[in-house]
């Protein structure tokens, strides 16, 4: 069997789900709102881009791990498929070749 290596297209998916956490987080904290003044407190509004940022940028996060794992179970499936298919063509012919010693070597005996 041959060894299963990680498509490139996956591991770019990869980094690019990392890229958009780490971007989300990042877009949070630049719209995080600052130090409100002396005796003001922020509504629940003030934070909504902040959390916006954060949620967008966990969730695209998300989808891109999750197209990769998609790929790379594909890519296995492929891998797989083609060593079965290989396994069985090579099996027949291996499987005849062992019949035809098997019935040389009855051949050779019944003739001594």
């Amino acid at each position: 069997m041959n060894y299963h290596e990680k498509p490139r297209i996956s591991v770019v998916l990869i980094w690019f789900g990392v890229a958009d956490i780490i971007g989300g987080l990042v877009m949070c904290v630049q719209t995080w709102p600052k130090t409100p003044d002396s005796g003001y407190h922020w509504l629940f509004n003030a934070y909504t881009p902040a959390l916006t940022w954060l949620s967008i940028g966990i969730v695209s996060g998300v989808l891109f791990f999750a197209i990769a794992t998609i790929v790379d179970y594909l890519a296995q499936i492929r891998t797989e498929s083609q060593n079965a298919v290989w396994l069985l063509t090579h099996a027949d012919s291996a499987m005849w070749k062992a019949y035809r010693r098997m019935e040389e070597s009855i051949e050779k005996e019944e003739k001594k």
